[in-house]
């Protein structure tokens, strides 16, 4: 937040290039501190080619194949509770038994969730162009993989959101003695939110909430100190 007082703000920096004509010089000036990142956290310049970034779009679409397959176990897990010769619990969670829909609509959802992230899961590094006339002849899509492993964690939290008022609800039917301190602290924060099932109803607004709540720095750190 200092100002540089005009004295010294030729020390700041210095780029030196050369070049045929005058014109050729400045864009390789231009060029150069186009290519510059500074890191103020760190107190560090780093030299990059900022129009190639092939390292980000590999790294984003790694972590969108691998959320893909979180997304399956968390859809499968959820599927389990409900497997009534699995968890010994009714097959649709409901306290009136199968004759009620119960939970059991929330598995399409996380279906269709799961479907989504593993869509979205798709590679795009892969899938290089060449443009300005040959100029720059690979474009690495990074900002293509960000976007839609943003796209996929949204869609991951409203699955994670979905199997805690699954969990929660089988939790209250199998009414164990006792819970871990980190479960204790989950079940609570989420029956302060949502209310156990007894006749049918819509749960959308339920899972949104959820969500929302484990993307709370303060749940995840109440959380930590349970588990420390």
């Amino acid at each position: 937040g200092a100002e540089i007082a005009p004295d010294f703000a030729s020390m700041i920096a210095k780029v030196i290039a050369r070049g045929a004509s005058r014109e050729q010089a400045a864009a390789r000036l231009r060029r150069a501190l186009d290519e510059l990142e500074v890191i103020v956290e760190d107190g560090i310049i780093l030299s990059n080619g900022n129009f190639h970034v092939p390292a980000l779009a590999l790294a984003f679409d790694a972590a969108a194949i691998g959320l893909s397959q979180v997304a399956n176990v968390t859809t499968a897990r959820a599927e389990k509770l409900m497997t009534e010769r699995l968890s010994d619990l009714p097959g649709t969670l409901s306290p009136r038994g199968t004759t009620r829909a119960g939970m059991a609509p929330l598995l399409k959802t996380a279906q269709a969730l799961a479907i989504e992230i593993g869509h979205l899961a798709n590679p795009v590094a892969t899938d290089q162009r060449s443009s300005a006339d040959g100029v720059e002849d690979d474009t690495s899509n990074a900002p293509q993989a960000v976007a839609k492993f943003e796209q996929a964690l949204d869609r991951f939290r409203l699955l994670v959101g979905l199997e805690f008022v699954i969990a929660a609800q089988a939790v209250e039917m199998a009414a164990p003695q006792r819970l871990g301190r980190a479960t204790a602290i989950a079940q609570q924060a989420i029956r302060e939110i949502v209310a156990p099932l007894d006749e049918d109803r819509g749960f959308g607004a339920a899972v949104e909430a959820v969500a929302a709540l484990i993307a709370d720095d303060r749940f995840q750190r109440r959380l930590d100190a349970a588990l420390a």
